[in-house]
């Protein structure tokens, strides 16, 4: 009771903050503009700067991820929404597969981001930046990051400090690149460096803006919306370096993709008890509907992903406001993960799992609007990647639309990243590892016509892991920050991704790697039965439907149980009883097998019991079997009730007329299943005996002399009689109703004497009856 009851508080409690939360909205804390701008020389005549190694272990004493190295909680975390098992659908569209930049700066983690374009592929990493067209092939770099802001004058001027952030706004056919400068670490001021391409080409001329920040922007994020670019951060204190909660922040748009140097910033934030690494909406496809408020999220454990809201006002900048739209319940997860195991060392690898992994990605599809997300959780003991999708349509509310845990088997899955294709395909790639799997990349998927909550596309390998990571800060084996998986503006089934992983054994000697991938040629199979419930007698077709993959199939039907088999994919069957039909389907070397079950309903079947007999007096309990029916009923051809009509084992209690009649017909109905023959019916005969009747005849008076008395006795219903006395006399036949009795001595001393007639009953009657006459 005392745990039923916290539980209900802490419900009650979270609902009341929730309700609270929701009505709270801020005011911008502040609105700046660029301290400088300027419009750089084209990319490619700029010399790359050469990328150096350089030291960034002053980030672990600013960033809340440690990799805490306690004993794994041992406690079994039911989630509720984990797949275990692999998607069915193959998926063989792997294109590109490259490497990308690799530990050239000598620093951990890399921060793996990246975006596609029309024609490139931009990749920008810890420290370091390079330029791909989409075959693969290196158009520019690698180069320092701070290549990009060459001869950008100002107190940032040579710095590299590093979290990158690269993003293709196709709604203006323009790249965007970030990250910040910390000249006087742990001092500010700070700023976040951010240049727009004045072109689709990533190569030519870039605006650069520099914003400041008071306290450290860590950890920024951006995300493109139809007003702004849209950036969030994890706000550090200058000189102590003491956590004070996330900024939101709206980047003039409209502005910045002319090169206008009084682009303004629209700044909010909370203090340490807010939200944590909260994440932009990032649009892709079809831009916001007009007028529609930036989204943000977080995630709130143990079972919220909360959505925020920033109605942004650049003609009147201080109306702008932030603040939480809904706060939608998940299932339940733990993000208490002890670390990431790797083979041959005791290094383990940072979650992360305290926050959304990047990106939040926004989709319009016009009649509703869909974003996703990811982050790590522990299943049973097992890094998995918890995804959701929610939806919102023009009169709803953001609300869950689906959720899943991905978590197959027991290789740690972490350090995702989630996107939606134009079609509603989605892929959800992610860092694997395990004490016998090297840190790896691969990636899953769904189809939008598939089941809710499950990939169900095969795991796909992007590179296998060769080695280990063993080295780290602190005892930390920092891996990450973050991943990204993008869409392809030009060919929008096409999904890009870049990932870090580890090609041999070293202290940090991390690689990175991008690669594209469709589902638009997955080879599934969908397996129908028409009808898939039968009657006894009746048939069915099956049907394997194939699609993707070579576009030719050959197909294996057999049966469990066995004795069944066939070629075709369409076969005809009829069961005689429920069984399950597994389909092989071979398209070139891929091979799925599937099964589908037919249920037949057997024909209704009864059994009453064998005819029997009762008591006058006693009830029937009935013990009837039944199977295969869809309803019963009980009926009688006489006066009794029962006392329910539609069991198996009723009472039936006779009325005066089955009495009377000494019989009575008691049957029992059941119907067949929907849509078959019916119904069985049996019967049975109930007959009842009668209770024993006995009467002594009058009390009579005689005279002396006319001893002995000839007795007058009455019975029915009795298997025998018998005569006793009160008396001191004698029956000559005791047990015929006729018998004489002899009085005794004192029989006629007191001048009277209590004659008894007692009669047995007839089986099954159990119970004498007696009557008495004064003689």
């Amino acid at each position: 009771m005392y745990k039923s009851l916290l539980s209900t508080l802490a419900f009650l409690l979270i609902f009341i903050l929730t309700g609270f939360a929701q009505n709270e909205v801020v005011y911008p804390t502040s609105i700046t503009k660029a301290v400088y701008f300027d419009v750089s020389l084209p990319l490619r005549d700029i010399i790359p700067i050469p990328p150096q190694e350089a030291d960034r272990t002053w980030k672990n004493g600013v960033v809340k991820n440690f990799l805490n190295l306690r004993q794994p909680d041992t406690t079994p975390v039911v989630d509720m929404v984990a797949q275990r098992y692999q998607g069915k659908w193959i998926s063989r569209g792997i294109g590109v597969n490259i490497n990308g930049v690799g530990n050239i700066n000598n620093v951990m983690p890399p921060d793996t981001e990246g975006d596609v374009g029309p024609n490139h592929y931009f990749q920008m990493i810890n420290l370091s930046f390079q330029i791909f067209d989409k075959n693969g092939a290196s158009v520019y770099g690698p180069a320092a990051n701070s290549t990009i802001w060459s001869g950008f004058p100002g107190p940032w001027a040579g710095t590299n400090d590093g979290d990158p952030i690269v993003l293709y706004d196709e709604f203006a056919d323009r790249w965007i690149a970030s990250q910040f400068a910390l000249p006087n670490n742990p001092n500010g001021p700070f700023w976040e460096l951010i240049a727009i391409s004045t072109s689709p080409d990533p190569t030519g001329s870039w605006y650069r803006y520099a914003f400041q920040f008071t306290d450290m922007p860590d950890y920024p994020k951006l995300g493109v919306w139809n007003n702004a670019y849209l950036l969030t951060v994890n706000r550090f204190s200058s000189g102590s370096s003491t956590y004070k909660g996330v900024g939101a922040y709206a980047l003039e748009r409209s502005k910045m993709l002319i090169g206008d140097p009084n682009a303004a910033m629209i700044s909010f934030t909370y203090g340490t008890n807010g939200p944590y690494s909260m994440l932009p909406a990032d649009a892709d496809g079809t831009l916001p509907p007009e007028n529609e408020p930036a989204y943000f999220a977080y995630k709130s454990d143990p079972n919220q992903l909360v959505i925020y809201k920033m109605s942004i006002d650049w003609a009147n900048p201080t109306a702008s406001t932030f603040g939480i739209d809904q706060s939608i319940l998940v299932a339940f997860y733990s993000s208490n993960i002890s670390g990431i195991p790797q083979p041959n060392t005791t290094r383990k690898l940072d979650p992360i799992a305290d926050r959304l992994m990047f990106r939040l990605q926004y989709r319009n599809f016009g009649s509703h609007a869909s974003m996703v997300t990811n982050h790590t959780v522990n299943v049973s003991g097992t890094a998995g990647v918890r995804w959701y999708e929610v939806r919102k349509t023009p009169t709803t509310s953001w609300s869950l639309y689906q959720q899943g845990t991905y978590a197959p088997d027991n290789v740690n899955r972490w350090m995702g990243s989630i996107a939606m294709d134009a079609f509603g395909n989605i892929a959800l790639g992610y860092s694997v590892s395990s004490s016998t799997v090297y840190p790896g990349i691969r990636y899953t998927g769904r189809l939008v016509s598939d089941s809710l909550g499950e990939m169900t596309i095969e795991e796909t390998t992007i590179v296998n892991g060769g080695g280990s990571q063993t080295g780290g800060f602190m005892g930390n084996g920092r891996w990450g920050d973050y991943s990204s998986m993008s869409i392809d503006p030009s060919a929008p089934a096409t999904f890009w991704y870049t990932q870090e992983y580890m090609q041999s054994t070293s202290s940090q000697g991390w690689k990175t790697r991008i690669a594209s991938f469709s589902f638009e040629n997955v080879f599934a199979v969908t397996l129908t039965a028409n009808p898939d419930h039968i009657c006894f007698g009746d048939s069915s077709q099956l049907n394997a439907l194939a699609m993707g993959g070579t576009g030719s199939y050959t197909y294996s039907w057999t049966s469990y149980p066995e004795g069944f088999f066939s070629n075709q994919p369409d076969p005809w069957v009829s069961p005689t009883d429920t069984t399950i039909y597994i389909c092989q389907v071979i398209s070139g070397i891929d091979t799925i097998s599937d099964s589908i079950s037919v249920f037949v309903n057997l024909p209704p079947m009864v059994w009453v019991g064998n005819d029997t007999v009762i008591c006058a007096n006693n009830t029937l309990q009935l013990n009837a079997l039944a199977a295969n029916y869809d309803s019963l009923m009980w009926f009688t051809s006489g006066d009794g009730t029962f006392s329910a009509t539609n069991t198996t084992t009723p009472i039936y209690a006779p009325g005066a007329g089955d009495i009377a009649n000494g019989n009575v017909n008691l049957s029992l109905h059941a119907t067949a299943l929907t849509g078959c023959p019916g119904p069985a019916i049996d019967e049975m005969t109930l007959n009842i005996t009668p209770l024993p009747i006995v009467s002594a005849g009058i009390d009579t008076l005689i005279c002396f002399w006319e001893l002995p008395f000839g007795c007058l006795g009455e019975a029915s219903n009795t298997s025998s009689v018998y005569w006793t006395t009160y008396g001191d006399g004698s029956f000559d036949n005791p047990e015929n109703l006729n018998a004489s009795y002899f009085a005794g001595p004192n029989d006629t001393a007191n001048g009277s004497v209590v004659l008894k007639l007692s009669g047995q009953p007839i089986s099954p009657c159990v119970d004498d009856v007696s009557d008495e006459m004064t003689l």
